[in-house]
């Protein structure tokens, strides 16, 4: 356990500032421009071994940010952070759920790093994936082709439920629906 605080005890300078208490001022000109002694290997352990696995708040993740900003890191540092992000992609990645992700608007992705219309975090929708397995070739994004769902089920991927056209006929097509559906045009 750290020595310091206690448990249950507020610190003698909680709340005060140096505006309002003449000890905190004193106290502040005297670390005034003094560098923090450096830590022994076992001081850094303990606070390690303390630290991990803590939830910080959104707003102590942006201090704890800010703190760092603008520190010059040394060339072995770049180069142990750049050895820890290599290959952490995909498969390789901790936080890998098996390449499917569903989106809150119900569509369904699949990462496929290698699809010529892949996302920049190398997913692509399912829809477009069977779309295009049925078509035998890859859709033309350029030219506008997108996968519209007959029964307007995002996540109903189906090839009986897919029905591939262009981006204006879509638009009209999804007018009409909503014409019939409400009675009025948008």
């Amino acid at each position: 356990m750290f020595k310091g605080k206690q448990q249950g005890k507020t610190t003698w300078n909680k709340g005060l500032t140096a505006k309002t208490d003449s000890r905190v001022a004193r106290y502040a000109e005297k670390m005034r421009g003094q560098k923090q002694k450096p830590r022994s290997e076992e001081t850094k352990k303990k606070i390690s071994r303390a630290l991990k696995g803590r939830n910080f708040s959104k707003e102590h993740r942006k201090k704890l940010g800010a703190a760092r900003k603008g520190k010059i890191l040394s060339n072995e540092t770049k180069r142990k952070i750049s050895q820890n992000h290599i290959n952490v992609s995909g498969k390789n990645n901790p936080r890998w759920k098996g390449g499917k992700i569903i989106k809150s608007d119900g569509r369904i992705y699949i990462w496929q790093p290698s699809h010529p219309n892949a996302s920049k975090q190398k997913y692509v929708q399912e829809s477009h994936l069977i779309a295009e397995k049925a078509l035998g070739r890859c859709l033309n994004i350029k030219a506008r082709e997108i996968v519209h769902h007959i029964n307007n089920n995002p996540s109903d991927n189906r090839n009986e439920n897919l029905l591939i056209c262009k981006q204006g006929y879509h638009r009209w097509l999804t007018a009409k629906i909503k014409k019939t559906e409400t009675g009025r045009l948008f």
